[in-house]
Order: C-alpha cells, then structure tokens, then sequence
C-alpha cells in the first residue's frame, strides 16, 4: 500500500492457485526455454497520494474480461508480488503512460498473445502498448524489444523482470 500511493509501478504478481499462472509459466518455457515464475502484469494509476485503500487505487489490467480497473484487494490477494519501475522514468512521462492505458479501457482479451494486433490485449501487451507511447520508446526500451525479438515475439511477465530496463523497487516470493 505504501509503495503505491507514493508512486507508480508496473507490477508483476503470482497465485499458486490459478491455473493461468502455469499457463503463462509453460509460455515462457517455450518462449525463453526457461520456467516462468510471474503470472500476471499490471499498473497503478492513482490520481491521489493518499488513497483510500478500499476505494481509490486505480490498477489497471487485462484479464479474461478485457482491460479493466480492479481495486487493491482484487489484485494483492496473491501469493508473491514484484515492483518494476522503468529506468530514469519521469512523472510527466508516467503520466504520459497512464494516459494511453486509460484509452485501453474496454478492449477484449487477447487469447492468442498477439503482440502485433492491439486490438485485443493481455496484461503484458498493455504494459507494452502504454510505454511504447514514449517518443523515445525504441531506444529507451531497446533491450525489452531486443528480448522480443529474440524470443519469437512473445513477452511474458518474466521477460519485463529480467529486462535490463527496469529497476526492481520490491520483490516478495512466496
């Protein structure tokens, strides 16, 4: 919580119990050929610096339903949590961000990890769509698409917390 209200993350959580978490850990097996461990990726949107931990947090995810808010519990009722911050990432460009996730709201989930057709999104493609609104994304970001890339064009959580381009605020496994 006071992580969050002082700041704005993407993060990375894991539920033991969700099978989508073992889906998306073979996906990065198969993309990476290592095991994943993260299951899902989002960020917060917070327009307060105090906010009401029942009502104010604005996460912003894709999940099966498409892209939507969830509030705080929805999200941290997890088994391990991870806080990225992109290297060197000013307020102005956070809200920059924040602005271009907010235009997501509603779209549909992708269910083929599409990363070419923003049309339909799943929780990294919308951490992607919202920081390649950066004028500077193909060289600030250029060993995330070097990740890519190199990968057959997939991303998962793990590839963003692997990635050189982001720093590590906090990371509690369970």
């Amino acid at each position: 919580y006071k992580y969050l209200s002082r700041n704005y993350y993407i993060i990375l959580t894991r539920n033991d119990t969700h099978l989508s978490t073992y889906l998306v850990s073979v996906g990065n097996k198969i993309a990476t050929g290592k095991w994943g461990f993260w299951g899902h990726a989002l960020m917060n949107l917070e327009d307060t610096t105090t906010p009401d931990i029942d009502t104010d947090f604005q996460l912003v995810e894709a999940t099966g339903t498409g892209v939507h808010y969830s509030g705080f519990f929805d999200v941290f009722y997890c088994d391990s949590v991870c806080l990225l911050r992109p290297k060197g990432f000013t307020h102005a460009e956070w809200v920059k961000i924040m602005d271009k996730c907010k235009t997501e709201l509603g779209k549909p989930y992708d269910n083929l990890m599409e990363l070419r057709n923003d049309q339909q999104i799943n929780c990294v493609e919308l951490v992607r769509i919202a920081l390649q609104t950066l004028p500077d994304y193909e060289t600030r970001f250029a060993n995330l698409e070097r990740m890519i890339q190199e990968h057959g064009y997939n991303l998962t959580p793990d590839m963003l917390r692997d990635c050189p381009d982001f720093d590590v605020i906090l990371e509690i496994r369970n």
